[in-house]
């Protein structure tokens, strides 16, 4: 750009104007698996700042989270913020979309957390036979493989 006054002599200034757009994205997928009781850090990255933004407000499922000052830590380079969500033993409760806006931006990433229920793990005692049912399952084993040893002998 140049800019001129109107005088004699004439006066002007060459301007080159650069215009910066901050880039906001929360590092990982766009959907994040994990098993409940899980902790989950999640992480909003700011590039191309020229002012810090002076917080990043964070969204749950629209409603903004009040209480993360002791999850909330921030950290600044030259030109990048970095905002971190912590969330402990996560449940059901805590699923949903989540949206890292960082203050004085007109950006925002967001992800959608889905939670996994941990697998069940049945175990199965073993059975407790008194003496006549182990004798019972003995001769009927020795049967079946008289049986089985017969057939085999008169097919073969």
């Amino acid at each position: 750009y140049e800019c001129q006054v109107s005088s004699t002599p004439k006066l002007s200034r060459w301007v080159q104007v650069e215009v910066v757009v901050p880039e906001i994205r929360i590092k990982g997928p766009e959907d994040m698996f994990v098993t409940a009781g899980s902790d989950v850090v999640m992480e909003c990255v700011t590039e191309n700042v020229i002012i810090k933004p002076e917080f990043v407000t964070w969204i749950f499922n629209g409603k903004m989270l009040v209480d993360v000052t002791s999850s909330l830590t921030s950290s600044s380079s030259c030109c990048s913020v970095t905002s971190l969500l912590m969330l402990k033993e996560v449940s059901t409760s805590d699923e949903g979309l989540y949206t890292c806006r960082p203050a004085g931006t007109r950006g925002e990433d967001r992800v959608v957390l889905h939670i996994l229920q941990p697998p069940v793990v049945e175990e199965r005692m073993p059975s407790k036979l008194d003496k006549s049912e182990a004798s019972l399952l003995h001769w009927e084993m020795a049967i079946f493989m008289i049986l089985t040893a017969s057939i085999s002998a008169f097919l073969g």
